[in-house]
């Protein structure tokens, strides 16, 4: 940190000559922050795990050093993952077929833990009583919730899903998708978020696992012959995630009781069983970075500004903005009192002079135009899409004058190629001072920033929400994109598509990355056919398909 001596200017608002913390954000302490917070040793900063954990005691450390006060009784704010943040593992013995969890066998989070053992039967069966219970389904959480629930309401022992799938999928791999947009708009139909939705509900009282399709028959001949299912659930970890606030009491006596919130979640996606650390160093160390240095920055003030700021650091975001939903919930401040939130999330990469921001404010987003030019940035409009798949979603539906800095996507957002030499810590450190500036220019004002509802009309992509409806082979490199899951009903399914294929082209667009599915599937017409060429056993298979009238319904 430099001395407060080279830091004297003018500062806008404040009536006088005073310090501008802004300057004293460094590149060096950026990059030294994102190191640390997407270092191996944190393993993904996954919510709920060991290294979310080291990344939380980090974090409290430095609001302590900045001199920021506590929000509650300590730095944290905890709040409920739910049993789908639970290390889940399963066993299931029937004849002379014995499974243990991983990519044939997952527990959904209905489960209870334990043990079960009792006589197949399916789920027609007239008395299930004492019985493991064995039918088709499973793959979509609220269905299988409600048939699990009314099998427990007859005695069931235990539930066994045979699903539709080859292969699998845990929460994990929903939330390592490249896909940020909202639920009604991602690629698998919001998967995640039914996910989260039904992770966060109480368990059932008995255990409930899923088999692949390849097990269906031999359960059917248990059941059949009677033959006895053994059913163990065993669940370790913690279901609880903290979010870490601080704050500085306002010095004006009327309007510290208003505050102006800055943010950035600290959480990523972990690690995914098989040696793989995502270790998140855009998504969102660089965020978290800047929020540390603007919290170091505001305690060279000789006086605290008039209004009141909250700095927080949200977790549980990557698991569907569990964090700051709690935070509203909770509503530890009163949200009326809110003048305005600054988000930041993923700040370093992409364009070295350019930003984009999103905003529910236009009076915010104006002053980030004229303040750009101070830190040689260029501001963009980020797609409003963006303010749903982020920690600004709270305040927005509260309508909170919010804006959020973003640097766009990348090939490398959520797959374990995010890496701390891929940032531009001159950028983030840039994009940092930036937001300190706004932030305080809001804290000293007369009066406070007016909301404005945020654009529905989106640029770039994604634009119009339409799903191929597949999961993408991260480890797949090409040529073209591999299919790891067709989903049930989804457009590629009705094309022909197979788990396996790699999608070449679609609609005559060439595909290298997600960007270019994105966009190719934004070219056809509703109505008009178009063609999906694949590779499939090392033969190219053209299939047919189309949108309907109505986009939402696909």
């Amino acid at each position: 940190m430099i001395s407060i001596a080279t830091l004297v200017v003018l500062w806008m608002g404040t009536g006088g000559t005073s310090v501008n913390p802004a300057s004293s954000i460094t590149t060096g302490e950026i990059k030294g922050h994102i190191e640390f917070l997407a270092s191996d040793e944190l393993e993904g900063r996954d919510s709920g795990a060991r290294g979310g954990e080291i990344a939380a005691r980090y974090i409290e450390s430095r609001f302590r050093s900045a001199g920021l006060k506590p929000l509650f009784e300590s730095f944290r704010m905890p709040f409920d993952l739910g049993t789908g943040a639970l290390v889940s593992k399963a066993t299931l013995t029937f004849g002379a077929t014995s499974l243990e969890s991983g990519s044939n066998l997952s527990v959904p989070s209905i489960s209870a833990t334990g043990q079960a053992r009792g006589r197949a039967a399916a789920a027609t069966a007239t008395d299930v009583a004492g019985c493991i219970v064995v039918l088709p389904g499973g793959d979509q959480p609220g269905k299988a919730r409600e048939s699990a629930t009314e099998l427990e309401g007859r005695g069931a022992a235990g539930v066994v899903f045979v699903s539709e799938r080859d292969r699998i999928r845990g929460d994990g791999d929903f939330r390592r998708r490249a896909d940020p947009r909202p639920a009604d708009q991602q690629e698998g139909g919001g998967a995640l978020f039914e996910a989260v939705a039904q992770a966060n509900l109480a368990p059932l009282t008995i255990p409930v696992v899923r088999v692949t399709k390849e097990h269906g028959e031999a359960l059917s001949d248990a059941v059949v012959a009677g033959d006895t299912i053994e059913l163990r659930v065993e669940r370790s970890g913690s279901s609880t995630a903290f979010n870490i606030v601080g704050w500085r009491e306002g010095s004006d006596p009327t309007l510290k009781d208003q505050y102006v919130v800055i943010g950035a979640h600290y959480d990523h996606v972990g690690t995914d069983g098989k040696g793989r650390i995502w270790n998140g160093a855009d998504d969102n160390a660089s965020g978290t970075a800047a929020v540390l240095e603007i919290a170091d920055a505001l305690a060279l003030l000789p006086e605290a500004p008039r209004r009141s700021i909250v700095i927080v650091t949200w977790s549980g975001e990557e698991r569907g903005l569990l964090g700051s939903n709690a935070f509203a919930a909770k509503e530890p401040i009163p949200f009326d009192n809110i003048a305005a939130y600054v988000n930041l999330d993923m700040v370093g990469r992409n364009d070295n002079k350019s930003i984009d921001v999103g905003q529910a404010c236009q009076q915010l987003f104006d002053r980030c135009v004229d303040l750009g030019t101070t830190h040689g940035l260029r501001i963009g409009v980020a797609d409003p899409v963006y303010l749903s798949a982020s920690d600004t979603l709270a305040f927005v539906e509260a309508e909170v004058p919010t804006i959020f800095f973003f640097s766009g996507m990348h090939d490398e957002y959520h797959t374990p190629a995010d890496q701390v030499e891929l940032i531009d810590a001159d950028k983030a450190g840039r994009v940092a001072r930036l937001a300190c500036d706004v932030l305080l220019e809001v804290a000293n004002a007369d009066q406070r920033p007016v909301y404005t509802a945020p654009a529905r009309a989106t640029r770039g992509a994604p634009t119009s929400g339409r799903r191929l409806g597949v999961f993408i082979d991260e480890e797949f490199k090409g040529p073209g994109l591999k299919v790891q899951t067709v989903n049930a009903d989804s457009l590629a399914a009705k094309s022909g598509m197979k788990d396996g294929d790699v999608v070449m082209k679609l609609a005559g667009r060439e595909l290298k990355s997600r960007d270019d599915l994105r966009k190719a599937l934004d070219q056809p017409k509703d109505g008009e056919s178009f063609v999906i060429e694949v590779q499939r056993a090392g033969a190219t298979v053209e299939l047919t398909a189309s949108f309907g009238e109505t986009k939402k319904e696909l």
